[in-house]
């Protein structure tokens, strides 16, 4: 028969925010909204191999994220907004005891777009135009012998896009 063998593992995730949002309204056309949320994050993962192998690795992260927008309504069907945003994901313990940490990853999105109801309500379409710069953007993958999955963090990416959508009422 095959040699068999055990893996204990024990994950401990922890993880707590505060955040609020203002808008102020300065007229009757124009909106102005801004968010901040502090988090921190941790990750404890412990393994206990049975032919003798054992490990602990831990991650830890805090972060101030936020977002700010512009609101512009010139009438009652349409709403064009700017918005800048931070987005955070926290980093953590990959699976094999040699592996690297899991860096948090960081996004900053700038995107503009526009809301609309066309024909008396009986159609909404909405549109953006959008660009995403990541620092240690987190990605899955597979490695080593055997084959074993892990994330592994990209220094820098970016993505840019656009969006149309229609509903028809």
């Amino acid at each position: 028969t095959a040699p068999t063998s055990t893996t204990q593992t024990r994950a401990i995730n922890f993880s707590r925010s505060v955040f609020g949002q203002v808008g102020w309204q300065f007229n009757e056309q124009w909106k102005i909204i801004g968010g901040l949320r502090y988090t921190e994050d941790s990750q404890e993962y412990r393994r206990i191999i049975n032919a003798g192998g054992t490990g602990t690795g831990r991650a830890e992260s805090s972060v101030t994220t936020g977002r700010f927008a512009v609101n512009y309504t010139p009438n009652d069907n349409l709403l064009i907004y700017l918005s800048y945003a931070k987005g955070y994901k926290a980093g953590g313990v990959n699976l094999g005891v040699l592996d690297p940490p899991i860096l948090p990853e960081t996004n900053y999105v700038t995107e503009l777009g526009f809301k609309s109801t066309l024909f008396d309500g009986q159609l909404r379409l909405n549109g953006a135009v959008y660009s995403s710069q990541y620092k240690n953007i987190q990605l899955g993958s597979v490695q080593g012998s055997p084959a074993a999955p892990i994330i592994l963090n990209v220094p820098k990416s970016e993505i840019f896009g656009a969006e149309l959508e229609a509903t028809a009422i």
